[in-house]
């Protein structure tokens, strides 16, 4: 006989994933394009029909990936604008796996991890660029990927993991160019979540600590190398400078424009977080001797 509890769960989240694809599906096409939206979409259908021009993003320094992924969404949808954000709902739904995942590995709770899916689900930020055939949720996706297996690594050490976590690092280096950060959550999860004082007694685990690493490295970096095959493959690293500053420019101005964009940021992270959500943040990473609060 099922366990009752089982078909409670089971209903629970067949529900949470309905609502979620309701929320994001429905009038797709209802916000008006986005210019990088039409850029990104133009960019997909010139690719899918010159075979020699799939690095064509690469011109103006942005990763292919999401582009290549477009392409074969505008064979099921006749509106290129549909298709383009289809791709990311289903990133987004991606992301919203990796979180109910991320969350069960922390807290071993069927209920937290469907409240944080469910909180994924409903809140405007990420409804708004789940809607948008943007790189942006597919990064996102990435992103959680990136936890996932990287607290797994860290945890467990085992080259699998490694490996998982490097495959999705690549990925997303391949998305977008600010996933380059998500190398800083893998030594933030293996020194939240990896026993240092025992490594340094056991030398084989060491050893398979420093062999993970050079996996996620290698691993990553090959994929990112795929942008080498086309030309203009320079054009990433110099149109990332366009948003930064030197260190010389930093010391002239250090709280301009820092302050202003603070002020935006946190404005429209209250609105589009809700207070709620924003405000339960704090709440969470109050408690800061559980290290999974603070990387959660």
């Amino acid at each position: 006989m099922i366990n009752k509890k089982v078909i409670s769960w089971s209903i629970a989240l067949t529900l949470l994933v309905i609502g979620f694809f309701i929320i994001r599906t429905i009038s797709l096409n209802s916000l008006p394009v986005f210019v990088d939206e039409a850029i990104y979409i133009r960019w997909s259908q010139v690719m899918k029909s010159e075979a020699s021009l799939r690095f064509l993003p690469m011109s103006d320094g942005k990763q292919p990936l999401f582009m290549l992924v477009t392409m074969p969404f505008f064979k099921v949808f006749s509106d290129p604008l549909i298709a383009g954000r289809m791709v990311s709902v289903l990133s987004g739904f991606g992301t919203l796996v990796g979180v109910m995942v991320l969350t069960y590995l922390l807290y071993t709770s069927l209920f937290t991890s469907f409240l944080a899916g469910l909180i994924y689900s409903v809140i405007p930020f990420t409804v708004f660029f789940n809607r948008m055939a943007l790189a942006d949720s597919m990064l996102a996706m990435f992103g959680v990927w990136v936890l996932v297996f990287g607290y797994l690594f860290s945890k467990t050490l085992r080259l699998d993991y490694a490996m998982l976590t490097g495959f999705a690092l690549g990925g997303g280096l391949l998305t977008k160019s600010p996933a380059v950060f998500f190398y800083a959550w893998i030594l933030i999860s293996i020194l939240f979540f990896t026993n240092i004082k025992a490594l340094k007694k056991n030398l084989p685990q060491i050893g398979q600590l420093i062999l993970g690493l050079l996996a996620i490295f290698l691993i990553s970096q090959i994929m990112n190398s795929i942008l080498k095959l086309g030309p203009n493959s320079n054009m990433a690293g110099l149109r990332n400078q366009d948003y930064l500053y030197s260190f010389k420019e930093v010391l002239s101005h250090p709280f301009s424009p820092l302050i202003p964009n603070l002020k935006t940021s946190l404005n429209w992270l209250w609105l589009l977080l809700t207070p709620a959500v924003f405000l339960s943040i704090f709440m969470i990473g109050k408690d800061k001797t559980d290290k999974k609060n603070l990387i959660f």
